[in-house]
C-alpha cells in the first residue's frame, strides 16, 4: 500500500513509507487508519527535523503538544478523520494546511506552525 504525499512532500515520507511496510508484514494494514498515522508521523518528522534532537524523550518533553490526542483537529475535521477514505488512504488537511504546505510560513508560536507546549 503506497500512499500519495500530503499535498506536497512531507518531510517524513521515507519513514511513513517504512513504517506501513512493516504494518503490511503483519498482514493488518485494515485496523491503521492512514490518514492518522501518516499526518502524525509526518508532524512529528517536522518538529524533529526543526529541533535537531537525538534525544526522543528529551524531544518529547519538549513537544507536548505532538503527543495530545487532539492534535490533528487543528488541521482536520474530525469528521473527516473518521470517514472511510482517512481510514485507506491520504487525504490532506481540510482545516488548515500543514506548516511545510503553508503559504504564510510557520507561526510565531512555533517553527513548525503547532504550538508545543
Amino acid at each position: 500500500m503506497t500512499t500519495p504525499p500530503p499535498t506536497g512532500p512531507g518531510p517524513a515520507a521515507p519513514a511513513f513509507e517504512a513504517l506501513m511496510a512493516q504494518v503490511m508484514a503483519t498482514g493488518r494494514t485494515a485496523e491503521v487508519p492512514t490518514t492518522v498515522s501518516r499526518a502524525w508521523v509526518e508532524l512529528v518528522g517536522y518538529h524533529a527535523a526543526e529541533n535537531h534532537e537525538e534525544d526522543f524523550a528529551a524531544f518529547a518533553g519538549r513537544t507536548p503538544a505532538l503527543f495530545d490526542k487532539r492534535l490533528l483537529t487543528r488541521f482536520y475535521r474530525s469528521a473527516t478523520l473518521a470517514g472511510a477514505e482517512a481510514r485507506g488512504t491520504w487525504v490532506a488537511p481540510d482545516l488548515t494546511p500543514f506548516p511545510w504546505n503553508d503559504p504564510a510560513g510557520p507561526t510565531a508560536s512555533s517553527p513548525a506552525g503547532v504550538p508545543l507546549s
